[in-house]
């Protein structure tokens, strides 16, 4: 105890090395974003929270920065999550029947709606409206400096390239639709039907300008890269995201591993499907990262936690919350 508390006065000593920070970024990661109220209680202790003027994030990263942006502390986070049945979620309606005819019809076998009311809720809570647009959001700030801008990344399945979706991109688009498209796993939760305008519309009056939209982890589940500058070399037919110093990145990992990927063990189908898996989206992850991304990253070790959203009992959530506590109270140590 006494060395806990003799390491936090010295991070508090050194905060003015952290006022640096301005962006943050939030990878994706089903339940393991449970982890991430327990690392903001470490950043608001060290007032680098109150000094990030932009937030990006994928999937329940885009949920957890949705709520960082409106002036949530990581405490009242712990608390949200505590208090939540996130059972609940896996709304699927009458069992099997309903699955599979939203299956067939909007690809995906469970609905966000529960979601989406609690989130619209939460936004009530901060005096925000659940219907604010990333514009609107953008222009409050000059009024409340507890907001923040918001990025939220979705996949375009119609164009087949990545949206990242602000008030520079989609000024009139509602916040909480864009996190609404970032966390639709695909298949698991039914497809989001998007005019190019950001308005999401029932796929029943689909045209030919509507977009099939789903989670934005399927391309890009860490966007660390929005805050980067795009240098080009050779007339263009090079290029290399240059890091933004001002950026601080938190990855979701299911274990020790950090800047190289651990091997994986396989003797059945399921860890061959597992490790095949992680290869896919942490190559896709790890593209745009330089050495510099890198070093800027709090990487949070879940211990081999199953992000799959289910129903969790306060003791694996706190252990959970923990692992994004202790990750970044350890990320600071190491720079002393």
């Amino acid at each position: 105890m006494k060395k806990i508390i003799v390491i936090s006065a010295l991070i508090l000593l050194h905060l003015g090395a952290y006022s640096q920070y301005e962006n943050l970024v939030l990878e994706g990661g089903g339940m393991k974003g449970l982890a991430y109220s327990g690392a903001f209680e470490v950043l608001d202790s060290m007032g680098i929270i109150k000094n990030i003027n932009q937030v990006a994030g994928t999937s329940s990263g885009a949920m957890n920065g949705m709520l960082i942006s409106l002036g949530y502390t990581g405490k009242e986070l712990t608390h949200l999550n505590l208090e939540k049945n996130f059972g609940k979620y896996s709304q699927v309606g009458i069992p099997i029947l309903s699955g599979l005819i939203r299956f067939y019809r909007k690809y995906g076998y469970y609905k966000t709606d529960r979601f989406m009311v609690d989130l619209a809720q939460a936004m009530k809570y901060k005096g925000v409206s659940p219907d604010i647009t990333f514009m609107e959001l953008h222009t409050l700030r000059s009024s409340n400096p507890k907001l923040k801008d918001l990025y939220i990344t979705g996949t375009n399945l119609t164009d087949q390239k990545l949206e990242v979706f602000g008030h520079k991109t989609y000024p009139n688009m509602k916040i909480i639709d864009a996190v609404k498209i970032s966390i639709s796993i695909p298949l698991y939760y039914e497809a989001i039907f998007m005019q190019p305008n950001g308005e999401i519309i029932d796929k029943k009056n689909a045209d030919q300008n509507t977009k099939v939209m789903t989670d934005g982890g399927v391309i890009a589940n860490y966007p660390f890269h929005v805050f980067d500058s795009l240098v080009y070399l050779n007339n263009g037919k090079n290029s290399y995201y240059l890091c933004n110093e001002k950026t601080l990145g938190l990855k979701l990992e299911s274990d020790s591993s950090q800047k190289s990927m651990v091997n994986h063990a396989i003797t059945n189908q399921k860890d061959f499907i597992n490790a095949f898996s992680h290869l896919s989206s942490e190559t896709l992850n790890r593209q745009k990262l330089g050495s510099q991304q890198l070093e800027q990253t709090i990487f949070i070790n879940t211990k081999g936690f199953n992000p799959k959203i289910k129903r969790l009992s306060e003791k694996k959530k706190r252990e959970i919350i923990q692992c994004g506590y202790q990750s970044t109270f350890n990320f600071f140590v190491r720079k002393f």
